[in-house]
């Protein structure tokens, strides 16, 4: 990965092998940053973050939710995710 120069990675399916799997590789490649997708839940996303994913792909999950409901969720996941890791509005 690195010899190639690459510095961002889709990790997926991530779900599979959860937040150590995340861990492990970072612990191997520190230069790189994941993108963990695949089965991760919305209550998750803080974990992954904090855990030091760069983004999280949930896409499936809210895909299926209702307009109102999106807006709430976005609002929970912004008081929710590790304020080190936010971006500014």
């Amino acid at each position: 990965i690195m010899v190639a120069g690459i510095d961002t990675v889709k990790l997926f399916p991530a779900a599979t092998g959860g937040i150590a799997h995340l861990r492990a590789l970072r612990d191997v490649y520190p230069g790189v940053r994941f993108v963990p997708t695949g089965g991760i839940g919305l209550d998750a996303i803080p974990q992954w973050i904090g855990a030091g994913a760069l983004a999280v792909g949930a896409g499936g999950a809210l895909g299926r939710l209702s307009p109102d409901d999106l807006s709430a969720q976005v609002a929970r996941l912004t008081t929710d995710l590790p304020s080190s890791k936010r971006y500014p509005s």
